[in-house]
């Protein structure tokens, strides 16, 4: 069994900071990881309709190939795109994993799509160990 998988890890631009951070160990666990542009940070930079279009497309694309997606979401914020990123996952029958679940934060809607909250210093060995 190959245990070393694609994760697509999407967050809202308000957490990219630390989102890198969790792919670089998800990288270091010995996976491959897809990310969101973190240079068209929306807490930084104002981002164009256009370029909104063609990253969200990418990102999609991206999603298509992974194995699992991981939602990071650490004060339980996610937003639309990633609202729309999780449809787009569940969709295509993808595993999807919060990083954090607050019952208050999260759109409640997402919670059933959702396999299971795992911390994401956790999520990196887990999945080699017991991932589908």
């Amino acid at each position: 069994m190959n245990d070393h998988k694609i994760i697509a890890i999407c967050c809202s631009s308000r957490h990219y900071d630390t989102a890198y951070q969790v792919a670089t160990a998800f990288e270091q666990a010995g996976h491959q990881v897809y990310v969101p542009n973190f240079a068209f940070n929306e807490e930084t930079r104002i981002v164009t309709v256009v370029e909104k279009e063609k990253l969200t497309i990418r990102f999609l694309q991206l999603i298509t190939q992974c194995d699992y997606l991981y939602v990071y979401a650490p004060d339980g914020y996610i937003g639309r795109s990633v609202s729309m990123e999780i449809g787009y996952a569940h969709g295509l029958g993808k595993p999807i994993y919060l990083s954090h679940i607050s019952i208050t934060d999260v759109e409640p809607a997402i919670i059933p799509v959702a396999k299971m909250a795992i911390a994401p210093e956790f999520f990196g060995q887990w999945v080699r160990s017991y991932g589908e």
